[in-house]
């Protein structure tokens, strides 16, 4: 908004109510002199007519021609006088009849009252006045006591009308304006030129004052007004308190210029000081980092150099325990073994550790059932749980989608993690794992998944340094249940890579929930892996409210209408009810304790449900083979022991209903349960011989038909030819790979599509295992394969229940998704070598471990890749050296496979690097792998002539 100066406001505040005053009077004195003037003509022409009538009706009352004479002398003699325009005479009949001067002007507008009256009246019009007087019969004029009012009783004798000009007066009343308009001018002028002279006298100081005050603002404090200038007084002393501020602010001014200076001087002293901080700081955590670095790098180094003699000695007990051995070696074999285990596991967390703190964790993105996931999980620790008889229940809430995509690995570890804990930690009670759906987001959702137990629970201090590494809630758990403290903490991290967070919720002596939430993909189709519509009505005995919500839950989310029964006498009693249900009763499932289950009272019930014909399937939190016995011969359809899958369960009603009805599975548990099957077949396809022996070796050990093919083409037509219930499918081979092989088995048909396929492959990134399953692959696993592994893996996809006898598989820790590259072993370890020091290319033990314990079969595998060793070099460096990308990769992956399955970790470390490096495409790399690569070439190819003829045998005498 534009504001007005100070002289603009003077101006407007002086000059215009001057100005307004002045045109006021102007006009208020023009406009009473001209009534003034009119007054004054009206009187005048009034007395005229008065004498001018007085004649007019003496003349008009004698007749004759004598008196029309007189009358019109008299009409010519009024024109005489002055402002007089014109002069009629009308009878008493309003007749003209006499009129003298110009005619009369018109009268204008309508005049009020009558025009013809009988008094005196005033007729006005545009540029005249015209009066109008009657006449009546009088006395003569010499009668004193005339008047006219005094007639007008009499008869008239007619009007008399005399017309004035206001011309003179309209002339004197412009002259009267004209005057006032120049008296008001003349005034206004003087009063201006005075005001103005007032504000010059006010705003010439205040401007001076203005362009001081803007050089005070340009620094220049040293400027001083001269006060004696100023005529005004409250001015002069403005401009002296002025001068007075200006002496003080320069004062202030100069103070703060002096401190300013020393405090300068003191943040200079200040800032140099805390550079010479800053970097003595730097230097200390580059330090610091650095010794974290070599921290890092020392526990990855020694945590593989240690595993090279654990996995030994893990193999070597899996090679005892086959033996036959009395019960004092049994049981020393069983400390040594779970010994072994227990450093494993440790060595684990520690690489674990150190990956999460280099940031070398990288997440897989891959389909996964939530429900087998959990179940796989309290199946692996149900051991543990079920020696202190504590019930492990499970929750998955219905809006939780059944699939999601993320990497199962991560989520098992971290879920393995807290329930272990839970177990540990838990004398007596339940541990319930609860999933839920706690947020939406457009392509995303965010799970939580808590785990609860009714363990001894944790204080407010000890929660707060619970997620530490290396620290342990209680410094005595440490002794009493084992562990390095370091689970937490790869969790925490694991989590927060995953998009999510991990907290507790505890009281002491009340036991404790710890959940995480991670963001996981929504699968693109939410298949149903069971039939939800089994038919027929299950009646539940459950004592524990927890679990008989989670069960009744289950069932009816198949289908199945429940009934809910405190113990089994009540059912008993209502048995010939519930032989009366519509639809029928499908089974009894009974849930039973360890010692429930060893109770005569119990089984004598049980056996009176049999005997009512009534299906009973029993659940007991225990895997005693005696007890599961005990119970299967009491007539029962079946036992299975608690924690139970969902798998499992749905089975064993589905048996009881008919055939299994299962659906297409989603891509990655397609199952077609065929635990009733006594034989299956799988086929085998590689198309290296030696990989290709160990597999089916393998798979004869548990019983299976085994088939073999050595390429894509082969393996399609076999799994034509012959009825397959598994293939293990090798990725890479010439001719026709494993990704086009699935594909073209997928495309004969629907009994095809639902063949589950198992890449193999000795190596494979995050995409290329998405790529596998994206082709049709049902499942992967990395080489070299376990016992425990391949045993897993068919029993997920047939549902088998098949074993390697008195095998005792450790079990592989959640985070190890793929077995480790191994160094050579220390010599005063177990690993045999066949030189006495830690530099020999050949781990003997390892190898035997890799070929299943069978010797024969691990030399077969050594010699083989020894002999074909330099060939195999020489064309790899071919295609390196022409720039064959293809070939190169091609013939290193090769490599890599094969040494996947001998005891040789420094070339199979190399090879996995190099395959690694052309795969990323990061060429900088590659020269240097190359010449690695050339070294342990070579130095296997010395060792191999050093050692001829080859015998592990005797090598392993010789130790």
């Amino acid at each position: 908004m534009r504001t007005l100066s100070l002289r603009s406001h003077l101006i407007l505040t002086l000059g215009l109510p001057l100005l307004i005053v002045s045109w006021v009077l102007a006009v208020y004195f023009s406009y009473t002199h001209y009534h003034l003037l009119e007054n004054q003509l009206k009187e005048r022409g009034l007395t005229l007519t008065r004498q001018m009538a007085l004649h007019t009706a003496y003349l008009l009352s004698l007749q004759g021609n004598t008196s029309n004479i007189n009358l019109r002398f008299l009409g010519e003699r009024i024109l005489d006088e002055e402002d007089v325009r014109s002069f009629s005479l009308y009878d008493n009949q309003k007749r003209h009849l006499l009129h003298t001067g110009p005619s009369m002007h018109a009268i204008s507008g309508a005049q009020e009252g009558d025009l013809w009256p009988l008094h005196p009246k005033w007729l006005t019009t545009k540029e005249s006045l015209r009066l109008r007087y009657p006449l009546f019969e009088h006395t003569l004029l010499s009668n004193p006591t005339y008047t006219p009012n005094a007639h007008h009783n009499r008869p008239i004798l007619g009007w008399l009308e005399v017309e004035l000009s206001i011309t003179s007066a309209q002339l004197s009343q412009y002259q009267m304006l004209l005057f006032n308009v120049g008296l008001t001018l003349f005034i206004f002028v003087i009063s201006c030129l005075l005001a103005w002279s007032l504000i010059n006298k006010v705003i010439t100081p205040l401007h001076h004052l203005i362009r001081i005050l803007e050089r005070i603002k340009n620094q220049e404090f040293n400027v001083r007004i001269a006060d004696d200038v100023y005529p005004i007084s409250e001015i002069r002393l403005l401009a002296q308190n002025m001068n007075q501020a200006l002496d003080q602010l320069q004062g202030e001014r100069e103070n703060i210029r002096q401190d300013l200076d020393i405090s300068h001087s003191d943040l200079n002293s200040t800032l140099e000081k805390m550079e010479i901080q800053n970097i003595e700081l730097d230097l200390a955590l580059k330090r610091a980092q650095e010794a974290n670095r070599v921290k890092t790098e020392f526990l990855a180094s020694m945590s593989h150099e240690i595993r090279t003699p654990l996995n030994a000695i893990i193999g070597f007990g899996r090679m005892l325990q086959r033996t036959r051995l009395d019960p004092n070696q049994g049981e020393y074999l069983n400390n040594i073994t779970q010994a072994s285990e227990s450093l494993l596991l440790i060595i684990n967390d520690i690489l674990d550790l150190s990956r999460l703190e280099a940031g070398k964790v990288f997440l897989e993105e891959l389909p996964i059932n939530l429900r087998e996931l959990v179940d796989d999980v309290l199946a692996m620790l149900a051991p543990d749980a079920q020696r202190k008889q504590l019930e492990m229940i499970v929750i998955l809430y219905e809006d939780v989608p059944q699939e999601v995509i993320g990497d199962p690995a991560r989520i098992r570890q971290i879920l393995t993690n807290l329930v272990t804990n839970a177990v540990k930690f838990t004398a007596a009670g339940q541990i319930i794992i609860r999933i839920t759906l706690e947020d939406t987001l457009e392509q995303e959702i965010l799970l939580r998944i808590s785990v609860s137990d009714t363990g001894k629970g944790l204080s407010q201090e000890q929660k707060s340094q619970l997620f530490q590494a290396f620290h342990q809630a209680d410094i005595s758990n440490a002794r009493e249940y084992g562990g390095s403290g370091l689970g937490l903490a790869i969790c925490k991290g694991l989590v927060e890579q995953m998009g999510g967070s991990i907290e507790v919720e505890s009281e002491l002596h009340k036991g404790s929930t710890f959940w995480f939430t991670v963001k996981v993909g929504l699968a693109p189709e939410s298949n149903v892996l069971y039939d939800p519509n089994l038919q027929g009505v299950l009646a539940l005995i459950e004592q524990n409210p927890m679990a008989c919500h989670a069960w009744q839950h289950l069932a009816q989310g198949w289908g199945l209408g429940i009934q809910i029964y405190e113990d089994m006498q009540e059912v008993l009693e209502a048995a010939e009810d519930l032989a009366l249900l519509d639809p029928p009763l499908l089974a009894v499932l009974i849930s039973l304790s360890l010692e429930q289950a060893q109770t005569p009272q119990v089984h004598q019930e049980l056996r009176q449900l049999v005997q009512n014909n009534l299906a009973v399937l029993v659940l007991v939190n225990s895997s005693d083979t005696l007890i599961l016995n005990q119970l299967t011969h009491l007539g029962v359809a079946e036992v299975l022991s608690k924690p139970c899958s969902q798998r499992r369960l749905y089975t064993a009603l589905a048996k009881l209903s008919g055939p299994p009805s299962l659906h297409q599975s989603p891509p990655i548990h397609h199952n077609k349960s065929l635990s009733h099957k006594q034989h299956i077949s799988i086929l085998a396809v590689d198309d290296n011989a030696h990989n290709l022996q160990l597999v089916s070796t393998l798979l004869r050990q548990l019983g299976v038909q085994v088939y073999e093919a050595t390429h894509g083409r082969e393996a399609l037509q076999k799994v034509q030819q012959y009825h397959v219930d598994l293939v293990f499918m090798d990725v890479r081979m010439p001719g026709m790979d494993g990704i086009e092989a699935t594909q073209r088995i997928r495309a004969l048909g629907r009994r095809f599509r639902e063949l589950p396929i198992v890449a193999l492959t000795a190596h494979a990134l995050a995409g290329e295992r998405q790529k596998m399953l994206s082709a049709g692959m049902t499942d992967y696993l990395i080489k070299p394969i376990s016992e425990a592994e391949l045993l897993a893996v068919i029993r997920r996809w047939t549902g088998s229940e098949l074993s390697f006898g008195d095998l005792t598989e450790p079990h592989r820790p959640a985070s190890q998704s793929t077995a480790p590259i191994l160094k050579p072993s220390e010599p005063n370890t177990l690993n045999l070598h066949t030189e006495e020091d830690s530099s020999s290319p050949v781990d003997i033990a390892l190898g035997i471990s890799l070929a299943a314990g069978k010797l024969d079969l691990a030399q077969d595998m050594l010699e083989a890749l020894l002999a074909s060793l330099p060939e195999r070099w020489q064309t790899i460096q071919n295609a390196y050296l022409e720039q064959q990308k293809d070939a190169l990769l091609d013939e290193v992956h090769k490599l890599h496979g094969v040494t996947r399955y001998c005891g040789v970790p420094d070339l199979g470390q190399v090879v996995e690097a190099l395959e690694t490096r052309l795969k990323a495409q990061t060429q900088p790399s590659v020269e240097d792998l190359m010449q690695q690569l050339e070294q342990e070439v070579q130095r296997l190819i010395l060792w191999y002539q050093a050692h001829q003829p080859l015998s592990l045998a005797s090598l392993l005498e010789h130790k």
